[in-house]
């Protein structure tokens, strides 16, 4: 099964902070066993000044162990493009120039999660963690979350 999503949010917090994304979604699998594949370019301005955009890509997955026990992890990816300015120096520390460089596309941060979930009758509890390469977390920061549905 082969699901499609595409879509846009925008938030606006006074006349201070606009946040946005558009992005597009994957989902190969069943409820039980799937992989999502999501991309995005977000942006966002503080006080009119744009900070410029960020693309974004998602790597998610869901894999049903037991009747009431799945693994979840959900990946996140920024991605910006490397380019810049760079000086150049001579032997005397001085500066004699500037010179362009361009990188191509660069991983910003990457996030880490990963949980087992597990199923009840009326609720379902996540045992997370969460974790980024740069911090060296060893096996991340825990997390419990809890999912109750309502009007059932």
């Amino acid at each position: 099964m082969v699901n499609l999503s595409a879509g846009t949010l925008y938030a606006r917090f006074g006349n201070f902070v606009n946040l946005g994304i558009v992005y597009g979604v994957i989902i190969l699998g069943t409820p039980d066993n799937n992989f999502t594949l999501g991309i995005g370019y977000g942006g966002i301005s503080v006080d009119q000044t744009n900070l410029g955009g960020t693309g974004l890509i998602t790597l998610s997955g869901n894999l049903r162990i037991s009747r009431r026990i799945s693994f979840v992890t959900e990946n996140w990816l920024a991605i910006k493009k490397d380019v810049g300015e760079i000086a150049l120096w001579d032997e005397n520390d001085d500066v004699i120039g500037y010179e362009n460089y361009d990188n191509g596309l660069k991983v910003m941060e990457t996030v880490l999660t990963y949980n087992v979930r597990v199923m009840f009758e009326r609720f379902s509890l996540d045992i997370e963690f969460i974790n980024t390469p740069n911090l060296g977390l060893g096996i991340g920061i825990p997390i419990v979350g809890v999912v109750i549905p309502f009007g059932k």
